[in-house]
């Protein structure tokens, strides 16, 4: 997570944060347009990395679960504690 800013109100503390942390702070909490828009970013990121010939390091329990079939990106969300929404708005870890 970014730096966070506290600003101090009258009424109230407002939070500051980057883009990038509210969005996964969404895509957590099961907004699926900010989870897409995460992933998306990360996708865009490793392709840079791989683009430039950076090595890009996967996580041992994210290689096991491709290497055992399961597709990348949700190899991916599962180890970084993201799901998709399930069929009645709800994230579908609480299903």
């Amino acid at each position: 997570m970014g730096k966070l800013q506290i600003i101090h109100t009258d009424g109230e503390d407002l939070v500051v944060i980057t883009r990038s942390d509210y969005e996964a702070l969404l895509a957590r909490a099961g907004d699926e347009a900010s989870e897409d828009a995460m992933t998306a970013r990360i996708v865009e990121a490793t392709d840079a990395k791989i683009a430039r010939g950076e090595d890009v390091a996967l996580p041992t329990a994210v290689w096991a679960a491709i290497e055992s079939g399961e597709h990348p990106i949700r190899a991916i969300r599962k180890y970084r504690g993201l799901t998709q929404i399930g069929r009645e708005g709800l994230p579908s870890s609480r299903m």
